[in-house]
């Protein structure tokens, strides 16, 4: 379980319904610049604590990558857009 600290980092909110919601979260790591930590986390509503946040997924991303990742989230974006 883990708790995000907004001060430290960017939150975007997803994929909620009546169950669960889930969270993606991006904070730069204070020891190593160049580096970003993406947390994948859900909380879930009929848990014993509704807030407490279970980790999904953590990766440790170079700047540079994460560049390169939102260039083919942006490529898949505009395809999707051209296909609609």
């Amino acid at each position: 379980m883990s708790t995000f600290i907004p001060a430290h980092g960017t939150e975007i909110q997803f994929g909620s319904d009546h169950n669960h919601t889930s969270y993606v979260s991006l904070r730069p790591l204070a020891h190593a610049p160049d580096t970003v930590e993406l947390r994948f986390e859900t909380t879930f509503t009929k848990a014993k604590d509704p807030s407490a946040r279970q980790t999904k997924g953590q990766y440790f991303i170079s700047k540079t990558d994460l560049r390169l990742l939102r260039n083919q989230i942006d490529a898949l974006l505009c395809q999707a857009d051209d296909d609609a």
